[in-house]
């Protein structure tokens, strides 16, 4: 008998040990941000050329005569030494004075020109993206029996496990409240 209410105590025992243990949920979170800049750049140029064309020009002077030979001859020898000429690249001039038709000729060459004007637009922009992943794993972690499992557990068996008190310790049969509780 006593061998047949030992094995029920650990069977019921084990029962309510697996089944009303407390458990706690413990979950872990781990987080990752990735963080993704796109620059896309574009630079567009665009050029005006205005050119204009070659400038030729004579320019004639027609000396009258001076009422003085001296002045005339004075006149004269001023004029000749405006005989010149000057160039740079396509640029250049021509001053000559002609005794016999009494003109001052003056002869201009200016070659042509180019204005350049460039306009540029450069356009930028920039994507950003952020991409969160948010991992969670929940865990049951077993704790302690509860309290009240205990005062159970010695209520239904009472009789049982003082009578094996009184075993471990004949002394206390004499105490008569306990040997009552025992039969």
């Amino acid at each position: 008998m006593k061998n047949k209410s030992i094995i029920i105590l650990v069977i019921l025992l084990s029962l309510f040990v697996q089944g009303c243990l407390g458990s706690k949920k413990v979950s872990e979170k781990s987080k990752t941000t990735n963080t993704t800049e796109k620059t896309e750049s574009k630079k567009d140029s665009t050029t005006h050329v205005e050119t204009s064309g070659e400038i030729k020009d004579r320019i004639v002077i027609n000396v009258p005569p001076a009422d003085n030979e001296a002045t005339e001859k004075s006149i004269e020898a001023i004029l000749k030494m405006l005989n010149t000429s000057k160039s740079s690249g396509s640029n250049s001039y021509v001053s000559r004075y002609d005794e016999e038709t009494r003109q001052l000729v003056i002869d201009f060459i200016v070659a042509q020109t180019q204005n350049k004007t460039t306009e540029t637009n450069q356009e930028t922009n920039s994507e950003k993206s952020f991409e969160e992943q948010t991992d969670e794993y929940i865990s049951k972690k077993v704790t302690a029996i509860p309290w009240w499992i205990y005062v159970i557990v010695v209520f239904l068996f009472r009789k049982q496990i003082f009578g094996w008190i009184i075993e471990l310790f004949p002394a206390l049969k004499t105490v008569k409240w306990l040997v009552r509780l025992v039969t």
